[in-house]
């Protein structure tokens, strides 16, 4: 068995449910009340994401039937897709600073370059992907790394490590890309060929943690873990026992009962995996404080305190430090018959 190939195949799959769970997640629960820029953003990752692993599954797929291979201008279009999502993480960290809009520009330039070398080689019969094109985003994205850190200076060392990681992973796949050792080392290619992975979701911690990160990040940890239990269950319980069954019919009912029954043991161990995928994402990803006990606390301070401002002053304090905003403030609203006083608290 090459585990190489099943890595990619699985990592291909997965990549396709998690980008088209991406797109529809953004289509059901878009706010028309604000403006379109995030929607925009996550609907052409989840768009680009799609394009570069259904162009890779299908890429598997035939040369697997043993067909002459893939058309030279879907491969172009797949590696294209592959290049510009990390333009899509620097959009993401850059979007409100207009200062370093130049660093977008220059991540979409050096994308755009790599999808002209890719189609200039596809339609003049040369190899695709282009290895010019690819040590071109191996270089771009180690400069773009390099030039984040360098003057994105209000970012916390926690952001900055998270999305330089991201294009320093993508630089590395790109560099294996161009190379001539892929489909050899299965943990190679986990890197390589499923970077696209780690950039959607860089992108999404960057600047979409309430909005979409909670519902997508337990449903994509709970798949990607999942994944990976179906397939070491496959790797060290069905391939060894199978060997046993070699000489028998395809049909073997021994065979398909042991499939079968994998299969039902990974359905009931699913939900331990998505309480443990919450429980990561509540606790360690987004430091999600207890609501509950927050509303316990604060029920029996306010009890002790008489003054409507003292209340008002508390639950500010006790919501700023909860929710880590700038400042928490509380005004008073007149416009309606009897006066109303609220808080507001400023991220």
């Amino acid at each position: 068995m090459n585990a190489a190939i099943l890595v990619n195949l699985l990592g291909f799959s997965v990549g396709i449910a998690l980008y088209a769970l991406l797109a529809v997640m953004v289509v059901r629960h878009r706010d028309s009340r604000k403006g379109d820029n995030a929607n925009l953003l996550l609907v052409t990752t989840a768009a680009l994401g799609l394009l570069w692993n259904l162009g890779e599954l299908y890429s598997f797929v035939q040369k697997d039937f043993g067909d002459a291979g893939v058309s030279p201008l879907l491969a172009a279009l797949s590696f294209s897709a592959l290049g510009f999502l990390p333009s899509v993480v620097v959009h993401s960290v850059r979007a409100d600073d207009r200062n370093t809009h130049w660093l977008t520009f220059a991540a979409y330039g050096l994308s755009v370059l790599a999808t002209v070398l890719h189609f200039q080689a596809a339609l003049s019969g040369e190899t695709v992907p282009s290895e010019s094109a690819l040590l071109t985003l191996t270089f771009g994205s180690l400069a773009l790394a390099l030039c984040l850190l360098i003057f994105d200076l209000k970012q916390t060392l926690q952001k900055k490590a998270v999305w330089t990681s991201a294009l320093l992973v993508f630089a590395v796949s790109s560099l294996h890309l161009s190379g001539v050792g892929e489909g050899r080392y299965w943990y190679v290619e986990l890197i390589a060929h499923q970077s696209s992975l780690p950039l959607a979701l860089v992108i999404l911690y960057q600047n979409y943690r309430f909005a979409f990160a909670d519902l997508f990040l337990k449903r994509a940890i709970s798949l990607i873990m999942l994944t990976g239990i179906a397939m070491g269950m496959y790797i060290l319980v069905a391939v060894p026992l199978l060997r046993y069954h070699e000489t028998h019919d395809r049909d073997d009912v021994q065979a398909a009962a042991l499939i079968v029954g994998l299969w039902i043991a990974t359905a009931l161990v699913y939900p331990s995996i998505y309480k443990f995928a919450v429980l990561l994402v509540d606790k360690v990803l987004l430091n999600r404080a207890d609501y509950d006990g927050l509303q316990m606390d604060l029920a029996r301070e306010i009890e002790t305190d008489e003054s409507i401002d003292g209340v008002l002053d508390l639950i500010c304090a006790r919501l700023g430090q909860t929710l880590t905003a700038r400042t928490a403030l509380w005004a008073e609203e007149s416009s309606s018959s009897a006066p109303v006083r609220y808080p507001t608290v400023d991220f």
